[in-house]
């Protein structure tokens, strides 16, 4: 062979750089991807069939120019596919995992298309025609995902973009979060929704540092391995303070410090206001150093004590209730419950300052296990009978939330009848069908 031919110079170092991709990606099989395997797949195919080619007989500087784009381009996509995963190396096949299988196969009736029409039109001057199409058709493929990834960035922006109630929120002192359609949002004690449903999780509501604070995230899909996860700072009103981070991971009030955290940069720290107090570029470690704080350690553990009532959970016989500091029952299903077929399966003392019970009741019927929920008082008394519903007593401004299913065509989603009760258990807030989930009620002032 003469190297000194450019053109069978170029066909041999794509073939050593598919030969180096095929071995390497082989090596590292456990890491791939499925559809980094599909294109690796259609270069083995497609070097098997070359090889095929010059066995029997063919020359290898003869592979038609054609041919070496379409390897060339099988080549590239396969490698910038695998580094497309783990990085956001050209922002190659960032939002799904196929579209450049769809446009390598696009690209393979392209070439033959255009190089049957190049020798039947132009007889002689096919060769060369021929070549410049396929290189441009290369090009273009190549180009493809690039501009639509564009595009798709701009939808991204967008879903991850704050919507605003349109409606100045009025005077309110108490915000619990809601479950809607679009997501999470907040609605303040006249029922207003002040921040439209629009996030996928809550990681943090109530006071820091004197001034209300909300930690909300959403959650964007993009394809295999790919997923954005963007979390924000809101005042009381939905408003961001601040940047946007990849995570907002932890609070210290006593520094006025929030611990941040950006995949592509580092940890650091920011102030209730948003200002960054600590730069992104250090290690998680490092920021809890300068701010001379010990890392937070995970507990599994729980208090069972509350209002001077414990909840008593006996390995051995498997019984559970509620007993006062003497040892004295207050709650069992021995006691209060009259069914057999009934039992409680757990117990959670109300934070709103009422001093009830919320016990969790596991009723069979007809074969079928029901789980239940009841209120009683510090003495066990019932003050809610049992039924399917569920309730909590957590808010700050001393409410119940009482929430019960309502029959619903859709499928993804739930509708319910959200009641809140006050101290006396007295209807103070209804609302009916738009939400499916509500949260008790911090103070925001």
């Amino acid at each position: 062979m003469n190297f000194r031919n450019p053109k069978l110079l170029f066909k041999t170092v794509i073939a050593v750089l598919s030969a180096g991709t095929i071995i390497l990606m082989y090596l590292y099989r456990w890491s791939l991807s499925e559809s980094t395997w599909e294109y690796l797949t259609l270069l083995v195919i497609f070097a098997v069939a070359v090889m095929v080619w010059l066995i029997k007989g063919q020359k290898w500087e003869d592979l038609p120019w054609p041919l070496t784009f379409l390897w060339l381009e099988i080549l590239a996509l396969t490698i910038m596919h695998e580094f497309s995963l783990h990085d956001e190396l050209w922002g190659i096949d960032r939002f799904s995992p196929y579209n450049l299988w769809y446009c390598t196969g696009a690209a393979v009736g392209v070439f033959l298309i255009l190089y049957k029409l190049s020798r039947i039109l132009f007889s002689k001057k096919s060769f060369w025609i021929g070549n410049i199409l396929s290189a441009a058709v290369f090009l273009l493929t190549l180009s493809v995902p690039h501009l639509y990834n564009t595009a798709a960035a701009a939808v991204v922006e967008d879903r991850l973009s704050l919507a605003v109630s349109e409606e100045s929120p009025g005077d309110f002192s108490y915000l619990a979060p809601v479950v809607g359609v679009e997501g999470y949002g907040f609605i303040n004690e006249l029922g207003e929704e002040v921040i439209p449903c629009q996030f996928d999780s809550i990681d943090y509501t109530g006071l820091f540092s004197g001034s209300f604070r909300i930690v909300a995230s959403k959650h964007l899909f993009l394809g295999e391995h790919n997923e954005i996860s963007y979390s924000y700072l809101l005042d009381k009103n939905g408003k961001q303070i601040g940047e946007g981070y990849d995570r907002i991971y932890d609070f210290i009030p006593e520094k006025n410090a929030i611990i941040v955290d950006n995949y592509g940069e580092g940890w650091g720290a920011i102030n209730k206001n948003g200002e960054i107090i600590i730069p992104l570029t250090y290690k998680k470690e490092e920021v809890y150093e300068k701010l001379q704080e010990a890392l937070p350690v995970s507990s599994t553990s729980f208090s069972t004590e509350g209002n001077g009532l414990y909840i008593i959970a006996e390995s051995e016989s498997g019984s559970l209730y509620v007993a006062d500091k003497d040892g004295n029952v207050i709650l069992s299903s021995e006691k209060d419950l009259k069914y057999p077929d009934q039992y409680f399966k757990s117990f959670e003392f109300a934070q709103n300052g009422s001093n009830a019970i919320i016990a969790e009741i596991i009723c069979i019927e007809d074969g079928t296990w029901l789980s239940w929920n009841a209120l009683y008082d510090s003495k066990g008394n019932l003050l809610l009978p049992a039924g399917n519903y569920e309730i909590h007593g957590d808010s700050e401004n001393g409410w119940f939330c009482k929430m019960e299913n309502l029959p619903s065509e859709e499928a993804l989603f739930n509708p319910t009848r959200i009641t809140y009760l006050n101290e006396n258990l007295e209807t103070v807030l209804e609302i009916e069908g738009l939400y499916e989930y509500a949260g008790d009620f911090k103070k925001t002032d």
